[in-house]
């Protein structure tokens, strides 16, 4: 696991940013293909894995004999990397790779990964330098060279606003409090050694979760009391119901990461050098982080000393994966989004590739991991790989989607996951345009949506009605089988109604304004028949991580499900908890040696959906990371 780090000092205190070399480039969303319906020819050869010592001589001269720079980064995290309103990459971390890359000569190639793999992707020789908001640590000077710093920060720490919590100034201060973090950060490291360890919390109050957006999101629902972060991104978070509480724990320092003994380096550093003393750095900082630098830098500081690497034990095989074409429903680098009907149904194809040296099985799946809006999920489910995929094949994959009922763009964002729920590769996406019809004139009303969802339904069930009305408007009245329901409803909203007679109800939305009136309808069927069986419950994933623990150790359990109406975990026969949320996860400690079987139930009504997962606990020997 690689962690990350990304923040700013206090703003009352001095920018402590030392700035200096590196650059980088910049490739578009559907990672970037000049063409991307033409379905290039599958004769691409697998990369081969270097070794952390491998690197060539002369990198920088194989830049500037292509003219290309292709830089990795992973695109989720404003304000360094993100996509914008556009579906277009854009981030101080972007920003600068692009000005280096101009300094350098070459062309910028910047592409979206996962961030778990993006050191991975280097070894795979997929890029030559990653900009990510990377903070230096000692496990990744085993694997890459750092340039100089171009950044240093600091953590955030949320709490919900109703939290007696209102600050924190220091480790004792989250005494018996569940700690929330973004598995594999320098935050989770620092929690295990200064809260776990120090016996400040215990090991079962720490919350590791795949995105600090998940966190924040059991922050909210209570699930958690505190969550640790960047402060950058956590001051963004306390604009919607959460409140900052502390910051400035856990410093950081931000470099690129190129290979080892790469010639990329010096040339980084040299043109991340001018930048810095012309005050270009400086600008984009204001720009981006909106925070004023203190104090001009006129020389370069030196990066704080990186001792000698360690050789680390080389990993049994490397996960890999490339963005080869779009099959179907191709936006044109969100340039030209097709455009769908609301509730239309489509299949969105991608072909990618295997640049890994591990097979791919159907224990590997593409997942939506996040979207430029919530609905920008579609309906999409976790596909699995249909077959065993060797290192250099191709794969097509196919996720049946839904288009959104609002007008609007949607770009959602996927990736593939390995069976221990690590996510890997380049991110790809669907981008599709909802459009709204426009009202016929300026001052006449227009009702954008009106519809009752379910249509059918039992006898003492109820119907769920929804509605936007736009333009000039006076009133709107709500009737039922030409009675008055509601009279002056608002412009957009919503009426539950439960009805205990079968039959055909039939409801009119009608709208008044001073240029006319206009009306939309919608009917429900009530019956007295027996109610269709109801939808099984499902378990989409269910693992531990890690799944070799000592005695006295912990893991992780991670689960989603759907339809489920009660949620458990067991550890053998014995369970361990319940009441739990659809998704989620949670850190559980065995007291025994051996195999251990974890087990997860989700019931409803229709049945029970069951899913294992087992770990090894051992007496002796070194705990994995």
């Amino acid at each position: 696991m690689v962690p990350r780090g990304i923040a700013r000092m206090k703003k009352t205190q001095p920018l402590y940013f030392l700035i200096l070399i590196l650059a980088v480039v910049i490739t578009s969303c559907s990672p970037a293909a000049s063409e991307p319906t033409q379905v290039p020819p599958d004769t691409q050869a697998p990369p081969m894995v270097e070794s952390p010592t491998s690197a060539l001589a002369d990198d920088w001269a194989a830049v500037q004999a292509s003219g290309v720079l292709r830089v990795g980064t992973a695109a989720d995290y404003p304000p360094f990397s993100f996509f914008d309103s556009t579906g277009q990459m854009d981030g101080f971390d972007i920003a600068l790779i692009v000005e280096l890359a101009k300094r350098l000569g070459v062309t910028p190639q910047i592409s979206d990964f996962a961030f778990d793999g993006l050191l991975d992707a280097q070894a795979l020789n997929q890029v030559d330098v990653s900009i990510a908001a990377l903070s230096i640590t000692l496990d990744r000077m085993n694997r890459v060279d750092f340039t100089n710093l171009y950044f240093s920060g600091v953590d955030g720490i949320l709490a919900r606003l109703d939290s007696p919590i209102t600050k924190v100034d220091s480790p004792a201060d989250m005494t018996g409090q569940r700690i929330a973090v973004q598995r594999g950060t320098v935050y989770e490291d620092w929690v295990i050694v200064n809260l776990v360890d120090a016996g400040i919390i215990t090991a079962n109050q720490l919350f590791s979760y795949d995105k600090t957006e998940n966190a924040v999101r059991d922050l909210k629902e209570s699930r958690v009391d505190l969550v640790l972060m960047d402060l950058l991104p956590a001051e963004k978070a306390a604009e919607s119901g959460v409140k900052l509480v502390g910051e400035g724990l856990i410093p950081q320092q931000f470099a690129m990461a190129v290979r080892k003994g790469s010639t990329l380096t010096a040339q980084l550093n040299r043109v991340l050098a001018e930048a810095l003393v012309d005050g270009t750095v400086n600008a984009l900082i204001e720009t981006y982080l909106k925070i004023k630098p203190t104090g001009a830098v006129t020389t370069p500081l030196p990066a704080t000393p990186i001792p000698d690497y360690t050789t680390p034990v080389p990993p049994a095989c490397v996960y890999g994966m490339a963005y080869v074409a779009d099959l179907s429903y191709d936006d044109q680098n969100m340039t030209n989004p097709p455009l769908l009907q609301p509730g239309q149904s489509f299949t969105k194809s991608w072909r990618i590739r295997n640049t890994g040296t591990c097979n791919w099985d159907p224990a590997f799946f593409l997942r939506f991991v996040r979207g430029n809006v919530p609905a920008a999920q579609m309906n999409g489910q976790p596909v699995p790989v249909p077959a065993v995929i060797t290192p250099g094949a191709t794969v097509d994959m196919s996720v049946n989607l839904i288009a959104p009922s609002a007008p609007g763009t949607y770009q959602g964002f996927w990736q593939m996951s390995a069976p221990n729920g690590t996510f890997f590769g380049q991110t790809i996406w669907v981008g599709i345009t909802v459009p709204g019809a426009q009202p016929t004139q300026a001052s006449k009303p227009f009702i954008q949506n009106f519809a009752a969802s379910p249509v059918n339904i039992l006898t003492g069930e109820c119907s769920q009605l929804a509605w936007i009305v736009t333009g000039s408007i006076s009133r709107i009245d709500l009737q039922r089988n030409g009675s008055l329901l509601w009279g002056s409803v608002p412009f957009t909203g919503n009426y539950s109604d439960c009805l205990a007679v079968a039959g055909i109800y039939t409801y009119v939305l009608t709208a008044v304004g001073p240029g006319g009136s206009i009306w939309a309808q919608a009917q429900v069927q009530v019956s007295s028949g027996q109610p269709p069986p109801p939808i099984q419950p499902v378990i989409y994933q269910f693992y531990a991580e890690p799944s070799q623990v000592l005695i006295g150790g912990c893991t992780t359990l991670f689960w989603d499900s759907a339809s489920g109406t009660s949620i458990q975990l067991f550890s053998g026969d014995v369970p361990i908890a319940s009441n739990l949320p659809a998704s989620g996860s949670q850190s559980n400690c065995p007291n025994r040696t051996g195999p251990l079987t974890y087990r997860l139930l989700v019931r409803n009504a229709a049945g029970v959906a069951r899913a294992s997962f087992q770990i090894f606990v051992d007496d002796s020997g070194v705990s994995p990371r």
